[in-house]
């Protein structure tokens, strides 16, 4: 239970709103820059090539292409709690198991209440493909007593390496989720999991 996590805290845990902040010295204004980030812009504009998830994959895309299918592996990351007075940071690893093409889901947060996860069609190359989601949703929290909104995202970034027969797909997960009061805004959970070499 949260409210005992706090009986293992360090005597010097931060406490949320009580951070002290650093000011180094004063910096050049802005303006004075202008015209050399001016020029920068333009010849970004003008001169970098396409970006490269520029074309949309249909799921008769994804199969043709050899994208397709489940890519199993381990994530791991940081949930990090707030017990009614501290942050408390927990390393954790957790399977993962990402079908592609994505399909949207409900994704329950860490004290058991729901959220959407819902992807966007993937984009990419016929040798890289990401699939974007974004976390979304308001629900009752059962631990707070209130209702808190999730956001986040979720990238699943395919690569093709090889031709042919031998080629091979293997995938990234990029996981970043935050659990917010409705209300105040306050963040109350959220997590940071990553996830490469699925296959």
């Amino acid at each position: 239970m949260k409210h005992l996590l706090r009986l293992f805290l360090p005597a010097d845990a931060s406490i949320p709103g009580n951070e002290t902040r650093f000011f180094g010295p004063k910096r050049k204004p802005a303006y004075s820059r202008f015209p050399l980030w001016f020029g920068l812009a333009l010849v970004g504009i003008f001169l970098l090539p396409e970006p490269s998830y520029a074309r949309v994959y249909s799921t008769r895309d994804l199969k043709k292409e050899g994208f397709a299918g489940r890519y199993k592996g381990t994530a791991r990351g940081t949930l990090t709690e707030y017990n009614g007075t501290v942050y408390i940071p927990q390393a954790a690893t957790a399977p993962v198991v990402q079908r592609v093409p994505a399909r949207n889901r409900n994704v329950a947060g860490p004290d058991g209440n729901l959220f959407r996860l819902t992807f966007s069609r993937a984009r990419g190359s016929s040798r890289r493909v990401k699939i974007r989601g974004t976390y979304s949703g308001v629900s009752f929290n059962p631990f707070w007593g209130f209702n808190t909104v999730g956001r986040g995202s979720y990238i699943v970034t395919l690569v093709k390496r090889g031709s042919g027969r031998s080629a091979k797909v293997k995938a990234t997960v990029v996981d970043r989720f935050s659990e917010s009061g409705q209300v105040s805004g306050f963040r109350y959970n959220f997590w940071s999991f990553r996830a490469a070499g699925l296959q």
